[in-house]
């Protein structure tokens, strides 16, 4: 290959070259320094974080700079077909068919429809209330006592559990339950990453009318992110911000009084999906850019609709009983709304702040990056010049991923699971148009892009994305979903009445407490941790009961826990042995 041209040979894949080399560089130290020389220094408390990062995200964060170093020197090779204006949108409309036939085929048969975090059970969970035509479900009068054990994490605070749904906001559920209803909520998160596509081809092709390429360049690398097509494998709600986001600025752009109607319609739906922190982030780099002369009644406008709309998703569970009819909480279970909620919330999160959260934070932009298109970061990279220059909309743009990276360092630095960096998953939009606005400097010619030197280093990082990144990453997920695929199964199929949970030693044991809204489940899963004083003696007189724990790590390949608190095991076993209940679960 000595005969092949550099790549570099004009003076923007100059710059794309460096960035690439830069990058390859930084990713080698990065795992080279978070390996041997600064391990974390309480790995228990990010477990699962340093978990991700050794045993997923380093090898292909090392194999990527490897081809990130060997790129310049690939063969030859041009995007095939015409880049006018028809034959791109028939590329793009394939590329988003496939995005969704992936997500499907990848629900359906690699993830086998399964949840594997409390966020993703949770929003199957909320459609199948929402499915049944109520806001929250209203549990069998004997077993309120135990709302607690029977839905350890993420509940919503009513009536003394007589009523149950999770704390978090309804759209991504109501969503799901819709699509439930019609097809299968499988269907759901790949229909949004598609739209998400299609969207951003607009987006991209009326920032650059001149320059197909560029737009296409977006949507390819979103369509090869990894971490957009398995999330929409699963149920979190981050695949409709990232669509939200996208039309919401479609129709911001658009101006006018649809366009800036759409645009608060969306925000609306957007702040309800399941936080609204995430939008605002987004949109307020836009609306900042309203408050200069001319445009400063619209800037207002926004800013008292946004506060409307905060406040109506702060109020939503007390508005949920009023419609029920049902009275709300006081006293410890009071629901908390509006002005009150917020600033509760914020104190909250402020009084968890450490600063070691960079550690996790720092983990999860290195998993951000290996879920990617190699080329995802350097051409961002590029795109420097037109944020510091305020070029169209790249420093509002790198501005919002700027604030959800602040606000989740102070809010919630630890993501727990999830493909890639599932916080900023609602910006890949953004990473992708700033990725153009990279491409157009490295590309400067534009008419000679498809057979130019950053044209050849594309197609292979698209090929690899395609043909190894992906298979690599549908391994791992496999490889950390089947354990407690299999161990839901036994657990669902046990021959007795109640399965008590015992997660001490079990890495995220209290997920496996996976009941029916309504309870119509059998074998009832229980958090044994969450029972209170006399109900483990009469769940023993009434039901068969089993129990799930350490003894079945090994069996179903799960994760131990660092640190588990043996003593409290100890007790909770003696006391069931003592009671001739609940032996091992068979």
């Amino acid at each position: 290959m000595s005969d092949l041209p550099p790549l570099g040979l004009d003076h923007g894949a100059r710059h794309l070259r460096r960035a690439m080399l830069a990058l390859a560089l930084g990713l080698l130290a990065a795992v080279v320094g978070k390996l041997f020389i600064w391990p974390p220094e309480d790995p228990d408390s990010i477990w699962i974080t340093w978990h991700f990062f050794w045993r997923q995200d380093a090898p292909m964060l090392v194999l990527g700079a490897l081809v990130l170093f060997i790129l310049p020197f690939a063969p030859r090779i041009g995007l095939p077909g015409s880049l006018a204006p028809g034959a791109q949108w028939r590329l793009v409309v394939l590329l988003a068919a496939a995005v969704f036939v992936c997500g499907v085929f990848g629900g359906r048969y690699l993830f086998e429809g399964f949840h594997l975090s409390r966020d993703e059970f949770l929003a199957a969970f909320d459609a199948q209330i929402f499915a049944s035509g109520h806001l929250f479900a209203s549990l069998p009068r004997e077993w309120r006592p135990f709302a607690d054990a029977l839905q350890p994490q993420y509940m919503a605070p009513l009536t003394g559990g007589a009523q149950v749904v999770s704390f978090y906001l309804p759209l991504n559920a109501m969503l799901r339950a819709l699509a439930g209803l019609l097809v299968s909520p499988l269907i759901m998160n790949p229909l949004l990453a598609a739209g998400s596509l299609l969207l951003l081809h607009g987006l991209a092709r009326n920032l650059w009318p001149s320059r197909p390429d560029a737009a296409l360049v977006a949507v390819i690398l979103l369509a090869t992110s990894s971490q957009l097509l398995f999330i929409s494998m699963t149920s979190y709600a981050m695949t409709g911000h990232l669509f939200l986001n996208l039309l919401w600025l479609r129709f911001f752009l658009r101006g006018g009084r649809w366009g800036h109607g759409g645009a608060l319609a969306m925000g609306f739906l957007a702040c309800g999906l399941h936080q609204f922190v995430f939008h605002p982030l987004f949109a307020a780099p836009f609306l900042a850019r309203l408050w200069r002369p001319g445009d400063r009644r619209l800037c207002l406008l926004y800013g008292i609709a946004y506060g409307g709309i905060v406040l109506f998703w702060g109020s939503y569970l007390r508005l949920v009983l009023f419609w029920e009819g049902v009275a709300p909480p006081v006293g410890d279970g009071a629901v908390n709304v509006g002005a009150s909620y917020l600033g509760s919330q914020i104190l909250e999160y402020l009084g968890r702040f450490e600063p070691m959260a960079t550690m996790p934070l720092f983990f999860n932009l290195l998993r951000l990056i290996a879920w990617q298109n190699l080329l995802l970061l350097p051409l961002c990279a590029l795109a420097w010049r037109a944020i510091r220059e305020d070029e169209g909309l790249a420093s509002q743009l790198a501005a919002g991923i700027a604030l959800t990276l602040l606000a989740m360092f102070i809010l919630s630095p630890f993501q727990g699971h999830g493909w890639g960096f599932r916080y900023l998953h609602g910006l890949l939009g953004s990473f992708c148009l700033l990725a153009a606005y990279g491409w157009v400097r490295a590309t400067p010619d534009g008419v000679s892009a498809k057979t130019s030197s950053p044209m050849r280093a594309f197609v292979w990082a698209g090929l690899f994305s395609v043909l190894i990144a992906l298979p690599l990453h549908a391994i791992q997920a496999r490889t950390l979903i089947a354990p407690s695929i299999a161990a839901d199964r036994a657990i669902a199929s046990a021959d007795v009445d109640i399965v008590l949970i015992d997660d001490d030693g079990v890495q995220h044991g209290n997920d496996f407490v996976r009941n029916d809204p309504f309870l119509r489940n059998r074998p009832i899963t229980l958090y044994a941790w969450f029972l209170k004083p006399g109900q483990l003696e009469a769940l023993c007189g009434r039901y068969r009961m089993a129990l799930f724990g350490r003894e079945h790590i090994d069996r179903f390949g799960l994760f131990a826990t660092p640190d588990p608190m043996v003593e409290r095991s100890r007790l909770l076993r003696e006391k069931l042995a003592s009671l001739s209940c609940a032996p091992a679960m068979k």
